[in-house]
């Protein structure tokens, strides 16, 4: 859907892959293994590129350096890797605490990746901003994963608000990323204005399956008829063609 709509790119969500693949939360539990086969099918069902959010990367520097050609090799051409300590927790779950690792071991990894494969395209992500560390050390951490190669940096914040006084403050040339879930109503145009180059709507079209399948579910049972629901679903013959159908029939 993200190629018919003329997105740029698809991005594997952790968070996703956890909840609708395997039914549990997005705390770790889910294994390198089984986290590059979700992306090697969708990898294999698009012509857009495929970046793949690894999480803390699975373990240390060696870890990651095994994940880096596993997902290459799977079809992934970028990866983002989080400074979070294992398990790491998920920043929609506001309640939870959350923990870095030192910087010196997130560098590693970083180089690790880059020393594993070259052309892959590595984001350097930091959980300063929704781990209470603040502005300072977001800058600080940031800097560092640039300095060791990475080829953009992923800030993930709480707010637009917070995500803004940290791009104010950011002066070097390495590009920075957004994931808009926690502020789903800000534009393209103001995420632009604040110097970010790539914009992620990580769980947006899960949020929005989510709402529509729980009404139309509600709407099933309780007119006992998809009747109310023709206008809002695909029709037969569209669900038959949306994976050259025709081809295999033949």
């Amino acid at each position: 859907m993200a190629e018919r709509c003329n997105f740029d790119f698809v991005w594997t969500s952790g968070f996703s892959i956890s909840l609708t693949q395997y039914g549990l939360p997005d705390a770790n539990l889910l294994t390198l293994t089984e986290n590059v086969d979700v992306a090697r099918r969708i990898a294999q069902q698009t012509n857009l590129p495929v970046i793949s959010d690894i999480e803390n990367g699975y373990g240390d520097h060696s870890n990651v350096f095994r994940a880096a050609k596993e997902f290459y090799k799977a079809g992934v051409r970028g990866i983002s890797i989080e400074d979070q300590t294992f398990p790491k927790k998920s920043a929609l779950y506001k309640k939870a605490n959350r923990y870095l690792i030192p910087v010196d071991d997130m560098v590693k990894k970083i180089k690790a990746a880059r020393s594993a494969q070259t052309d892959l395209f590595i984001i350097g992500r930091t959980d300063a901003l929704v781990s209470s560390l603040g502005i300072k050390d977001a800058l600080s951490r940031a800097t560092a994963y640039s300095e060791a190669g990475a080829d953009a940096l992923l800030i993930q914040a709480p707010s637009y608000e917070v995500l803004s006084a940290f791009c104010k403050s950011w002066n070097r040339p390495t590009p920075l990323v957004s994931v808009l879930t926690l502020f789903p109503g800000v534009s393209l145009e103001q995420i632009r204005s604040l110097g970010i180059r790539l914009a992620i709507y990580a769980h947006l079209p899960l949020a929005i399956t989510i709402k529509a399948l729980e009404s139309a579910l509600n709407t099933l049972k309780r007119e006992q008829s998809a009747a109310g629901l023709l206008g809002t679903m695909a029709t037969a013959n569209e669900l038959s063609e949306f994976r050259d159908q025709e081809f295999y029939s033949e």
